[in-house]
């Protein structure tokens, strides 16, 4: 019995093997597509800043410009945090899968 559930085990750490090509796969491009993102939302939130100031400059008693400017760099910023949330998700799954194919 004992080496039945051996070979078992054996056998589902060699299936688990592809899934966690395709996670390391995934987390890789996840990275990847965060990383490039961030440099954008840096330039996109430079920007941005810039038109804050000019709008206050300019159009000192038009608040609304203020207010979806706001809107604006806080939508790039949960848009980050949801990316970096989820590549911490992919990243997570690959190293239980990764444990539990070692031998965890």
């Amino acid at each position: 019995m004992r080496v039945i559930l051996f070979i078992l085990k054996i056998i589902g750490r060699i299936l688990l093997i592809p899934v966690w090509l395709i996670l390391a796969f995934i987390g890789v491009c996840v990275s990847a597509v965060v990383n490039i993102y961030c440099v954008a939302k840096g330039l996109v939130g430079l920007l941005l800043g810039a038109m804050l100031v000019c709008t206050f400059i300019w159009y000192r008693t038009q608040f609304m410009n203020y207010i979806l400017l706001g809107v604006a760099e806080f939508m790039l910023a949960g848009v980050l945090a949801a990316g970096a949330f989820i590549l911490a998700l992919v990243t997570e799954a690959r190293d239980g899968v990764g444990r539990f194919i070692i031998g965890g």
